[in-house]
């Protein structure tokens, strides 16, 4: 037989580049600044730059990092998740020096906790910064690269969408590590960056390359959830719980599949830090939670004095508030909570089969000496005459001297009796 020869062009394999510090620097500050036509050329003419790695150090003490990995990779501050000028400088400083500010901080000053430092100071840490230190040792004689990311992630960071459009059909000409993808350290894909940057038009691009990116999960200890366990969460968890309500309409507008599970993971994700907003519109979508997962958020809401969650889970979802969450909304005291959960609980009628147990909650608001929370129940036909302990509740306003509530439960036809004295006095005794 003749030998058959494939028409197929040979991919070129690229391996992960090298290069100094300086170099480092170089191609970062021409990532940022110069022409989508320069960038271009430069990857087309040298394919090594894709793969080119820019890393820096980060502070750690007694096994404790911090928080730079998280913040520099993802290009934003966790106090308002928006990219800004002041990280990208820190950003670029970072590149620039290896070293992250916590580690040129402690150097300077070795007497301050640098971890508590405030941002003002941390970004003055670069003033004094001399070009003359920056650390060009070899990267080839490092056994790892510690933390950092690669061309893409840069050019979604700051926005380079033509560089983008026109490098991702030329990336299919190459083979290299699929790690390319992500950030050192965390794992950010730059569909992740793109989300979280509101940028809907790279994002499209990107989850067009590959729509595997879409299902990417991130490692869930650096998220500051749970820092002991390593698990993942879906890419859209760490999303909503951002409380990115225009991140997540990007994600359901360029998601084909429209994988409803993926939506679930989001209000997961959203309930994992209250994240209001982003709870509302998922459930405006139509994602809903299970009965039992939906009674302990609202227990956890009514626990937490949180009105504004409390609110949307009894909107969107048929649900019967309990005798004991009135209870435990009562005994916290929090009006615009008990407000809420009042809201959702139909008027009370005395032949009803759970009206002695919701009548009950009148005690806990008399013992509370809270006449606006009374007031509220006696409007929703609560038994002013429940007793505790066989006195109801006018005889413990009564034993306590709350005048308020004294006149409230009068002015309601309420009763001061007593039904066992030798049982009161020890309870009493008690009090």
């Amino acid at each position: 037989m003749g030998t058959t020869y494939s028409h197929e062009k040979q991919k070129e394999w690229i391996h992960i580049n090298r290069v100094s510090r300086q170099e480092q620097y170089d191609w970062f500050k021409t990532l940022r600044d110069a022409t989508d036509d320069d960038v271009i050329q430069i990857m087309k003419s040298s394919p090594q730059m894709i793969t080119t790695v820019m890393f820096f150090d980060i502070y750690v003490k007694d096994h404790k990092p911090c928080d730079c990995s998280f913040e520099l990779e993802n290009c934003v501050l966790p106090k308002n998740s928006e990219p800004n000028d002041n990280i990208k400088q820190r950003l670029e400083k970072s590149v620039a020096t290896g070293v992250c500010p916590h580690i040129l901080l402690e150097e300077n000053k070795p007497d301050i906790n640098v971890l508590e430092v405030s941002d003002e100071e941390l970004d003055a840490t670069f003033d004094n910064y001399s070009p003359d230190s920056m650390d060009n040792t070899p990267t080839s004689n490092r056994q790892g690269f510690g933390y950092g990311f690669y061309w893409i992630h840069l050019a979604v960071i700051y926005k380079r969408t033509k560089v983008i459009r026109d490098m991702l059909p030329v990336l299919t000409e190459y083979v290299f590590p699929s790690f390319v993808w992500y950030t050192l350290q965390n794992g950010f894909s730059p569909l992740y960056l793109a989300l979280l940057s509101e940028d809907e038009e790279i994002s499209s691009l990107l989850s067009k390359y590959n729509p595997k990116f879409l299902q990417d999960k991130l490692r869930q200890k650096f998220f500051h959830i749970n820092p002991i366990q390593c698990n993942t969460v879906p890419m859209i968890f760490r999303i909503a719980s951002l409380d990115k309500v225009a991140a997540l309409q990007t994600f359901i507008n360029i998601d084909r599949t429209k994988n409803r599970q993926l939506l679930k993971a989001a209000l997961k994700g959203a309930f994992s830090t209250h994240a209001t907003s982003c709870i509302l519109f998922l459930m405006e979508k139509g994602v809903k939670l299970d009965s039992a997962t939906l009674k302990a958020e609202i227990n956890s809401a009514v626990f937490r004095g949180d009105a504004d969650t409390l609110d949307v889970l009894l909107k969107y979802h048929k649900f019967k508030v309990t005798s004991l969450q009135v209870k435990l909304a009562v005994k916290k005291g929090k009006i615009d909570v008990i407000k809420t959960i009042l809201d959702y609980l139909p008027r009370l009628h005395p032949n009803s089969r759970d009206y002695k147990e919701y009548s009950e909650c009148i005690i806990d608001a008399v013992l509370n000496n809270s006449s606006p929370i009374l007031q509220l129940l006696i409007q929703k036909n609560f038994d002013v005459n429940a007793c505790l302990k066989n006195l109801s509740p006018l005889k413990w306003a009564e034993i306590f001297e709350y005048k308020d509530i004294q006149h409230l439960l009068t002015k309601s036809s309420a009763h001061s009796f007593l039904e066992d004295q030798s049982e009161t006095i020890s309870v009493l005794i008690q009090f």
